[in-house]
């Protein structure tokens, strides 16, 4: 599902929906802003064999560690866990799936579409939050 055209500028993608930040863990509660955007608030949930949940953990947990001098260590931990099997990322608006939002967990960008968020160009989420952490705070990767 993709809001309604805005006149003030042009798509900037497809009709097919991708919702990468759903590997971060659910429910996302979302409202989109624009004019002639759906309006309401929306959650983003999952679907698996026509049952919908609200909750995923989140595989990342991140952690300020203490340091003999009184200062402290910023540590990002990913969490090696998989999708649910045969799940499928939906949008949702009073507990109903909004048509033609599902997406697969492991999809950053529609086919077809363009990242404008370059990290989406990598192959997962997790390679695409490090090569974020790393450049934007000069962090480094252990493993």
């Amino acid at each position: 599902m993709r809001p309604p055209k805005n006149p003030k500028h042009p798509p900037r993608h497809n009709k097919t929906a991708v919702w990468p930040r759903a590997g971060f863990g659910l429910p996302i509660i979302v409202r989109f802003k624009g004019k002639g955007e759906p309006q309401g608030q929306f959650e983003i949930k999952f679907q698996k064999k026509n049952e919908t949940y609200e909750r995923l953990a989140s595989p990342l947990i991140v952690k300020a560690l203490p340091l003999k001098d009184g200062k402290f260590l910023p540590c990002a931990l990913w969490m090696n866990r998989a999708y649910p099997q045969g799940g499928k990322v939906v949008l949702t608006q009073k507990n109903k799936i909004i048509e033609n939002s599902d997406a697969s967990f492991d999809e950053l960008v529609a086919e077809g579409d363009r990242a404008f968020f370059r990290y989406l160009e990598y192959d997962t989420l997790q390679d695409a939050f490090f090569a974020w952490l790393e450049e934007k705070h000069n962090t480094v990767r252990i493993s």
